[in-house]
């Protein structure tokens, strides 16, 4: 029985409750519906309906496995074109807790998965965004981009993450973009929005990078509103 479907260029990839007892990973050619391979998912047993496994990518294959709670161990495990098991990433580390049960802070790129983190030190959350390698499940760079705020969502286009961030109530809950270069982290541009995207109506989407313009969506009910920025 699939409990998540999810379909990319080359291969269409679910995961199968068997059973209701083990949770596995399917892949199928998207031309015929011929099964490629199967692999099983950590021993995993068929998660509850707070959502415990999410697919966060399947050309190549990741899979977020718990993590969605405070204080809930979790990973994020990755897979091979043969559906061998590969890198592993915990969702909790030295980087602080990531958020990677937020689809619009998580992207996977050029082999590595980028995804806002939170790190709380003191009575202060810093919020950042890390890169990881798939292969190795290793981290690769790290960089603070929020400290009194919040991520809202991050794109990973042409070289490029960039974050929506919120610069917090002591600057008035504007948000900000913030560039940087997905090989180094490196920050190349900042730019103050003039709009707090966080007062609309809607849950926020995976912001759509075009050109040098990014637009989130926020999505709720009955409400469709739509912000864009230019960025350099």
């Amino acid at each position: 029985m699939p409990e998540q479907v999810a379909a990319g260029e080359r291969q269409v990839v679910a995961v199968l409750a068997c059973d209701r007892t083990e949770l596995r990973l399917a892949a199928f050619d998207p031309a015929d519906g011929g099964q490629r391979w199967t692999a099983p998912l950590g021993g995993r047993t068929t998660p509850g309906p707070d959502g415990q496994v999410a697919l966060l990518s399947t050309e190549p294959v990741v899979v977020q496995l718990g993590g969605t709670a405070e204080g809930q161990p979790g990973a994020c495990l990755t897979f091979g074109e043969d559906g061998k098991a590969a890198g592993r990433i915990e969702t909790t580390g030295g980087y602080g807790t990531l958020q990677a049960h937020a689809p619009a802070l998580v992207a996977v790129a050029d082999g590595r998965l980028y995804v806002g983190a939170e790190n709380r030190r003191r009575e202060a959350y810093r919020d950042r965004v890390v890169a990881f390698d798939l292969a190795s499940g290793s981290e690769v760079w790290l960089r603070d981009v929020a400290v009194a705020g919040g991520l809202r969502a991050l794109d990973v286009t042409g070289g490029r993450v960039t974050v929506l961030a919120d610069r917090g109530s002591r600057q008035d809950g504007l948000d900000e973009l913030r560039v940087l270069d997905a090989a180094t982290g490196e920050e190349k541009e900042s730019l103050e929005t003039g709009v707090d995207v966080d007062q609309e109506k809607g849950d926020l989407a995976d912001p759509r990078v075009y050109e040098n313009l990014v637009i989130a969506v926020r999505w709720g009910w009955g409400v469709r509103p739509v912000s864009a920025y230019a960025r350099g």
